[in-house]
C-alpha cells in the first residue's frame, strides 16, 4: 500500500493507493482537482457541489450550456442559474417569449392565438387558388440573409393526389423551395427548381393515405444530406442533393396549400392541397434525432423561424379551423376532461368492438392522470346489468366489480394514491375460465383475485370518464371524472406480463402489442369523445410517453 499526499482541492484514485479526505490521485497524472467537493480548483469550470448533470454544472465540473455559474472559490460552491434567453429577443405579435430550461437552450415564442389548438382545412369542394397560407419572407427572414439548412415539420391528413404543401419563390427562380406530392412519382422536395423523390405512391409509409402523419424534412447544404421522418420515424436519407446552394430570403414569399410558378403569383387549382394541416414550424437550422422525436410527442425545438401561430394568424380563402378532435388528430395527444359533468365521457359500443357478443376475456390499459374521489373511470353497463364491469376509484382504494359484485379491491401503498394527479400507466385483465382478474400499475402486478367464474358479457356499452347505472343512461355529476387518459386500449383477451410491459413501455400505435380491438391514439379508430372532452397535446399535459 502506497500513501501519497495532495494539496487541499485535489485527489485521484488508483490501485493500491491511499488518500486522505477530500484527496485524490491520478497514477498519469498525479494530484488531480476533485469534481463536487464544493471547492473550485485548478481547471474545474465550476463546482457546485455534486456530480449531478443537467443542474447548470456537469458531472466533470463543466459549465453547462443555458447556465451561469457564480460564486465558487477555493472554500466556497458555485451557485449555477438558468440564462434568460428571451433577453434580447423579440417574438412576433401573437406570441410571448419563454425561455426554455436546459437542455432545450434557447427561447421559444409561445402563441396566444386559441386558433392555435386547433386544425386548419382545406376545402374539396369550392376551392379557389385563394385557399392559401401566406408567409411572406420580410416578416419571417428579417435578416435577409441566406439560409444553408433547413427543418419543415407538419401534422397533415390527406387522400389528394396531387398538391403543393409548401412553396417558396424568389424572383427569378421558380421552385427555390417546394414540398409536393403527386401519384406519380410521390413525394418530393425541390430546391433551386431540382427535385428528389422522398417517397414513392406505394410506399407503406407514404403520407396520403388519409391518415394523420407527422411529416418532417431536413436538408443541410454543406452535405446536401436530406432525412425525411414520418410519425417521429426515420424512413429516407439521401446525400449531395443541391450541396452548396444558400436559400435566398430576400424579396421572397411562401405560401402552404398552394404552388407558385412566380412570387406569389401563378396558382393553379388543380395543384392546390385539400385536407387537413396542423403544428407547421420551419428552422433554418437541422433539428436534432432527439428533437425530431419530442415534437412528434408535442415539444416544439427553440428558435423557430416560422411557427404554427404565425400559420393561423395568416390564413386565406375558404381555408375553415376545426377543432382537434372533430378532425380526429389524436395521435400526438391525450384526451382531456375539461371539468365533470356527465356529458362528458367517451362512449365505445361494445357491440361495435367486440362482435361475437359475449365477451369472456379482455384487458384495459391506458394512462390516466386525475383528482376526486368516488368516480367512475371505466364503465361497461349492458341491458341486464349496470355494472358488468366497473372500475371506481377512491382517494385510499379502487373496487373493481363484475357482473354487479366487487372482484377485487386494490388499496393504494402508501404515497401512491392515484388520485394526487400523477400520470399512472393502469391495466385490467380478466380471464373467465378461472375468474382470474389481474391489477397492474406501471408495469408491475399489484393484485390479483379470482371472482364470477365463466361469466361474459354480452354486448353493451363501455364509458370512460362516468358510472352508468344503466346503460349509457343514468348518470350522476357526482360519479363524473375529471382529469387526462392517454393511449387507452382494449384487447378481447387477457393481456400477459410481456404484453403489459410493452404496452407501459410503448410511445405511440405503432409499437403497443397487437390485436387491440379500439384505442383512442389510433386516429382511424379513435373513440367517440362526448361533451366538453377534447384532446390536448402530451406536452401541455406532461404526459411521459
Amino acid at each position: 500500500m502506497r500513501t501519497v499526499s495532495c494539496s487541499t482541492g485535489y485527489g485521484g484514485t488508483a490501485t493500491s493507493i491511499t488518500c486522505g479526505s477530500n484527496l485524490a490521485w491520478s497514477s498519469s497524472s498525479g494530484c488531480t482537482t476533485v469534481c463536487g467537493d464544493s471547492r473550485k480548483y485548478g481547471s474545474e469550470g465550476c463546482d457546485d457541489g455534486n456530480t449531478n448533470s443537467m443542474d447548470g454544472c456537469s458531472s466533470s465540473c463543466a459549465v453547462e450550456a443555458g447556465y451561469t455559474c457564480s460564486g465558487g472559490t477555493t472554500s466556497t460552491r458555485d451557485t449555477c442559474v438558468d440564462t434568460n434567453d428571451c433577453s434580447g429577443n423579440t417574438c412576433r405579435s401573437g406570441s410571448t417569449c419563454s425561455d426554455l430550461r436546459p437542455p432545450n437552450n434557447g427561447y421559444d415564442c409561445v402563441c396566444t392565438n386559441s386558433r392555435a389548438n386547433e386544425v386548419l382545412r382545406w376545402p374539396s369542394s369550392g376551392a379557389t387558388t385563394n385557399d392559401r397560407v401566406n408567409l411572406p419572407s420580410s416578416t419571417y427572414f428579417v435578416d435577409g440573409a441566406t439560409k444553408t439548412a433547413l427543418t419543415i415539420s407538419l401534422w397533415m391528413q390527406s387522400s389528394d393526389t396531387e398538391y403543393a404543401l409548401l412553396s417558396y419563390n424568389v424572383a427569378n427562380q421558380d421552385n427555390t423551395i417546394l414540398l409536393w406530392y403527386d401519384n406519380t412519382d410521390g413525394l418530393q422536395l425541390w430546391l433551386n427548381n431540382a427535385y428528389r423523390v422522398l417517397h414513392s405512391p406505394s410506399a407503406t409509409y407514404r403520407v396520403n393515405d388519409n391518415m394523420w402523419h407527422m411529416l418532417t424534412v431536413t436538408w443541410l447544404s454543406s452535405s446536401g444530406a436530406i432525412d425525411v421522418w414520418i410519425d417521429g420515424v426515420r424512413r429516407y436519407q439521401y446525400t449531395g442533393f443541391q450541396t452548396g446552394f444558400a436559400i435566398p430570403t430576400s424579396g421572397g414569399h411562401m405560401v402552404l396549400g398552394q404552388e407558385q410558378d412566380s412570387v406569389n403569383g401563378g396558382y393553379v387549382l388543380s395543384q392546390g392541397y385539400v385536407g387537413y394541416m396542423a403544428q407547421f414550424y420551419l428552422w433554418t437550422s437541422v433539428l436534432t434525432n432527439d428533437q425530431i422525436a419530442t415534437l412528434y410527442l408535442g415539444t416544439a425545438a427553440p428558435n423557430v423561424a416560422i411557427a404554427y401561430c404565425d400559420v393561423v394568424g395568416n390564413v386565406a380563402g375558404g381555408i375553415t379551423f376545426v377543432l382537434q378532435r372533430d378532425a380526429n388528430m389524436c395521435v400526438d395527444s391525450v384526451m382531456y376532461w375539461n371539468g365533470a359533468s356527465t356529458t362528458n365521457r367517451v362512449d365505445i359500443a361494445a357491440n361495435t368492438f367486440f362482435p361475437n357478443r359475449n365477451t369472456c376475456d379482455w384487458t384495459f390499459s391506458g394512462w390516466f392522470k386525475f383528482t376526486g374521489s368516488g368516480k367512475g373511470l371505466i364503465s361497461w353497463a349492458t341491458s341486464g346489468q349496470d355494472n358488468a364491469f366497473l372500475l371506481y376509484y377512491y382517494t385510499s382504494s379502487a373496487d373493481f366489480y363484475i357482473n354487479g359484485a366487487i372482484g377485487m379491491t386494490f388499496t393504494y401503498p402508501s404515497g401512491q394514491a392515484w388520485t394526487d394527479n400523477t400520470w399512472r400507466h393502469i391495466v385490467f385483465t380478466r380471464e373467465d375460465a378461472s375468474g382470474r382478474n389481474r391489477i397492474y400499475v406501471n408495469g408491475v402486478l399489484m393484485a390479483s383475485s379470482e371472482s364470477n367464474i365463466g361469466y361474459c358479457i354480452p354486448g353493451g356499452v363501455i364509458v370512460l370518464g362516468q358510472e352508468q347505472d344503466c346503460e349509457q343512461g343514468c348518470w350522476d355529476v357526482n360519479q363524473a371524472y375529471s382529469g387526462s387518459i392517454g393511449m387507452f386500449y382494449g384487447y378481447n383477451r387477457e393481456a400477459t406480463q410481456s404484453d403489459v410491459s410493452a404496452l407501459y413501455i410503448a410511445t405511440s400505435v405503432a409499437n403497443v402489442p397487437s390485436g387491440w380491438i379500439f384505442g383512442f391514439d389510433s386516429c382511424q379508430n379513435s373513440a367517440p369523445m362526448v361533451g366538453s372532452v377534447t384532446f390536448a397535446s402530451r406536452a401541455a399535459e406532461g404526459f411521459p410517453r
